[in-house]
């Protein structure tokens, strides 16, 4: 059993996003109030409406519930016939295994694009440091001053070439990682 209490307050729509799409694959009971139409019309199986000293609850998602709404002090055969409506909730519970299977899809992708992520991550960063010393020896190389010093420019030359040498491999290997995803 999960109860939350404004579960959207103070978070940004991908925020949002992401909580309900965890929200949607939970297989267990969820307790929540909210004001946010559209969270309650995509979490939401059923509706409790407490007042009056009674508690009704409503089996659908919130438009369901608007449409069917009888107030908690209307007359027994008013509710009888609200009840009655509920058993047209199967279509409605269609929906919901709809929308639970879309964001297991949602979840799935989400999940390949991060392990993608992680694979990328360490040869981008080590392309970004090799970059950042081939711009190194860029700008020593156009100082006269070293080329007066015949030994370092030559270890300049050579650590170059190995950068680029090295560079063209991770740009491969990129490409070949990147390639992966589509």
């Amino acid at each position: 059993l999960l109860c939350m209490d404004e579960p959207t307050n103070h978070l940004d729509l991908a925020s949002k996003e992401v909580l309900e799409e965890a929200l949607a694959g939970f297989t267990a009971t969820i307790v929540f109030i909210s004001h946010d139409r559209y969270f309650i019309n995509r979490i939401a199986t059923s509706i409790a409406e407490i007042g009056g000293g009674v508690a009704s609850v409503f089996t659908g998602d919130y438009d369901t519930f608007l449409e069917r709404h009888v107030p908690t002090d209307a007359s027994p055969s008013v509710r009888g016939q609200a009840q009655a409506d509920d058993a047209d909730a199967g279509s409605r519970d269609q929906k919901r295994e709809s929308r639970r299977v879309e964001a297991e899809e949602r979840n799935r992708r989400y999940r390949e694009k991060k392990a993608q992520e992680e694979k990328l991550r360490p040869v981008e960063e080590e392309i970004h440091r090799l970059e950042a010393r081939d711009k190194e020896i860029e700008s020593l190389t156009s100082d006269p001053e070293v080329y007066r010093d015949r030994d370092r420019a030559k270890s300049l030359g050579r650590e170059r070439a190995e950068l680029t040498s090295r560079l063209t491999t991770l740009y491969e290997r990129w490409e070949e990682l990147a390639g992966e995803s589509t």
